[in-house]
C-alpha cells in the first residue's frame, strides 16, 4: 500500500497499557497487518533502536528517550512513504537527542523516505536536512536554504539567525 505516512510527536504518544512491543504494532493492527512477519519486523526496529530486552516494557518502565524510539519504532513500522517529525527531539537531552537524529537519520535514508521535520533548533535543522524552510509569523515563509551540499554550517547558521532575528 502506497502513500502511508508516520508520525513523530514531542511526546511520545504511547497507550500505557501496552508493552513496547505491543506500542510499535499498533499500526500494524490498525492497517490489518497482523502475522509474525510483522511481528518480527517491531522486533528487528526495537533492536535498531536499541530497545532489545524491553520489547515487553511498559512505557511507564521505560526513560523518556526510551520512550520515544519506541514512538520512532511506531512511526517506521508501517513503512510510510513519508515521515513527520514535530520537535520529536526537542524534549530530550542533548546526548540522547543526538543518538536519536543519528539513528533517524540513517533509517529514514536507507528507507528512502521524506521527513519533513519540524524544530526550533537550528543546529538540528542543519544536521537533518537536505532543505530548510525558515517561518516567520504567522506561518509566513522567510527564506529557503538547500542544505544538500552541507556547506559551511557556521555560515547557514547565521544566515538562519539573521532571518529570525529580522522577524522579531
Amino acid at each position: 500500500m502506497k502513500g502511508r505516512i508516520g508520525c513523530v510527536f514531542q511526546g511520545d504518544r504511547l497507550l500505557p497499557w501496552r508493552s513496547a512491543l505491543d506500542n510499535v504494532m499498533l499500526p500494524g493492527e490498525i492497517l490489518g497487518m497482523k502475522s509474525s512477519r510483522h511481528r518480527q519486523q517491531a522486533l528487528e526496529l526495537l533492536q535498531q533502536f536499541g530497545l532489545q530486552g524491553f520489547e515487553h516494557a511498559r512505557p511507564s518502565e521505560l526513560s523518556g528517550g526510551m520512550r520515544q524510539r519506541v514512538a520512532i519504532t511506531r512511526a517506521l513500522i508501517s513503512d510510510p512513504d513519508i515521515l513527520l517529525a514535530d520537535e520529536a527531539f526537542g524534549h530530550l537531552d542533548e546526548a540522547t537527542a543526538e543518538t536519536l537524529r543519528h539513528d533517524f537519520k540513517i533509517i529514514a535514508k536507507a528507507g528512502n523516505k521524506t521527513v519533513l521535520h519540524v524544530t526550533h533548533s537550528i543546529d538540528e535543522a542543519l544536521s537533518l536536512s537536505d532543505k530548510m524552510i525558515v517561518l516567520g509569523r504567522p506561518g509566513k515563509v522567510i527564506n529557503i536554504y538547500d542544505n544538500s551540499r552541507k556547506e559551511d554550517a557556521q555560515t547557514l547558521r547565521q544566515k538562519i539567525s539573521a532571518d529570525l532575528r529580522s522577524e522579531a
